[in-house]
């Protein structure tokens, strides 16, 4: 779900799924892609989404 979110551009959306997944996730390798898909997706975020999600 988090990259349909991604892809169609609605990147709080998306950064909320990944932190989700990567909650109810189990495996290792798993958890790092999510950190990395957080990351990425943090980056592509303009400043007042970023201050958005540091205040929430």
């Amino acid at each position: 779900m988090a990259k349909a979110y991604e892809l169609k551009n609605k990147l709080e959306t998306a950064y909320v799924m990944y932190e989700k997944a990567k909650i109810k996730s189990t495996a290792s390798g798993y958890i790092e892609e999510i950190n990395a898909s957080l990351y990425r997706v943090k980056d592509k975020m303009n400043l007042f989404q970023k201050i958005k999600f540091i205040f929430r």
